[in-house]
């Protein structure tokens, strides 16, 4: 989930990387680590929740890649090695902006990896997560031992794919964070161009959702109140038909989430 970071005026993206146990996540961190280390020499961070390691870093983007007027940053993370804590993934899964699934770099002979990846999706639609509302890649290999195996990843949800890449075959894992991160980029600047066509220069679009940005006024505020003031506030827009027409879908769509869970509680 896009984060607005209201003391630096930065908007925050996460790229959260996925897969089975033995898929080589925190490897792959590490690579894009060394890859990236020029860009703001950022330190990589382990953090421990519940018997997990979540491990990470952020990289801070060019100043003309700024979105809605905010400096721009990219979170890349990983929870690698043995699940213990369920709860771990989910917060994980709630965040990303994108996600980029890892298949077996050394090889998978039970052929266990692709249904975990439809595991990944479902896991992701019972927390509110479409498949279709984000990017979402698979990384193979090209030398691993059982071959080419993105024929395997061609899960099809009525009309949605995953965008399937292979290492080794004109693509890198640089490569491939590089289009996760300009997919993201691309869905945030086509809502800046809905925003200014519809007069709203001074809005934010996450999603579904407008917000208005405040800009804070000199006088007597306390430190506190002033960082209310900047706060985004929902604001419901008037001049875009198609903004509108959004809004009201969603809220369908909650009403009839709502009407779901009340059958089955019936059910059960």
């Amino acid at each position: 989930m896009v984060e607005i970071k209201v003391d630096t005026d930065e908007i925050l993206f996460r790229i959260v990387f996925a897969g089975r146990d033995r898929a080589t996540k925190f490897a792959t961190l590490r690579t894009l680590h060394g890859a990236f280390a020029d860009a703001g020499d950022r330190p990589m961070i382990v953090m421990h929740a519940g018997g997990d390691r979540v491990v990470g870093f952020d990289l801070p983007v060019a100043e003309t890649e700024k979105l809605f007027g905010m400096a721009v940053r990219i979170e890349a993370l990983a929870r690698p090695g043995e699940r213990r804590s369920p709860a771990n993934d989910v917060l994980l899964h709630r965040s990303a902006d994108a996600v980029i699934w890892l298949d077996d770099r050394d090889g998978d002979p039970d052929g266990l990896a692709p249904i975990a990846f439809e595991n990944f999706l479902g896991d992701l639609e019972r927390i509110g997560r479409k498949p279709e509302d984000l990017p979402i890649f698979v990384q193979c290999y090209g030398d691993a031992p059982d071959g080419d195996r993105r024929a395997l990843y061609k899960s099809r949800r009525r009309s949605w794919r995953p965008d399937l890449r292979i290492i080794g075959v004109g693509n890198d894992e640089r490569d491939v964070f590089i289009a996760a991160r300009d997919a993201v980029f691309g869905a945030y600047r086509r809502y800046e161009k809905d925003l200014s066509r519809a007069g709203l220069q001074g809005h934010v679009k996450i999603r579904d959702r407008v917000y208005e940005r405040l800009v804070s006024q000199p006088g007597n505020e306390t430190p506190r109140e002033m960082q209310e003031v900047r706060l985004l506030r929902s604001q419901r827009p008037r001049r875009s038909r198609g903004l509108r027409s959004g809004a009201i879908v969603a809220l369908f769509g909650l009403a009839a989430v709502a009407a779901a869970a009340y059958l089955a509680t019936k059910v059960l």
